[in-house]
């Protein structure tokens, strides 16, 4: 049984830390590398080696599985598919959030620059467009209970204030809210 504490938890730190030399100097390091595939699995090897730092939010989307070079297949969609569907789910649980480009490229263990391309292929747009075009569609599902106010529909679906949903919704739409909740 493991002793709870500042020692237990400074001896689980050194192994964590062991465990990353040790990664960093095998054959299939970072730097010695050739491929993009080989520094995806050093990458999501370091991250199963500190996987307690993450934030549990996170951690729940990704299983021990597809730290590693999970197999697609498994999961019973096509390969490319998979990360598309966990890419909708965290938007969907995390849309009140303030969401990165850099968050959501960690998520599913891709640099930026690759996972902008990649997203914008799977989902034929941009990702701040996707996340937007999601908060809208939240939102007209929300304006259907005419006793919630506008202030806290824009908050539920992570605009910073009504004014900036307000903005984003006739900008989208082509009417405001208060017109479109009337609507209905």
């Amino acid at each position: 049984m493991k002793a709870n504490g500042p020692a237990s938890a400074q001896s689980d730190r050194k192994a964590r830390l062991k465990t990353l030399v040790s990664l960093c100097s095998s054959s299939t390091s970072w730097h010695s590398a050739r491929t993009h595939s080989s520094r995806r699995r050093c990458a999501g090897q370091v991250i199963a080696a500190f996987r307690p730092r993450f934030p549990p939010a996170a951690s729940s989307y990704c299983p021990r599985a597809c730290l590693t070079d999970a197999n697609p297949r498994a999961t019973g969609l096509p390969p490319g598919n998979y990360k598309q569907k966990r890419i909708e789910e965290f938007v969907l649980d995390q849309l009140a959030e303030q969401m990165s480009l850099v968050d959501l490229a960690g998520f599913i263990q891709m640099d930026v620059y690759s996972f902008a391309r990649w997203f914008k292929s799977a989902f034929g747009m941009p990702p701040h467009q996707y996340i937007v075009k999601t908060r809208i569609n939240r939102a007209k599902t929300l304006l259907r209970t005419p006793s919630v106010p506008l202030v806290e529909i824009a908050l539920q679906c992570g605009f910073c204030n009504q004014s900036h949903f307000t903005s984003a919704f006739r900008h989208h739409v082509g009417i405001l809210p208060k017109v479109y909740r009337e609507l209905i």
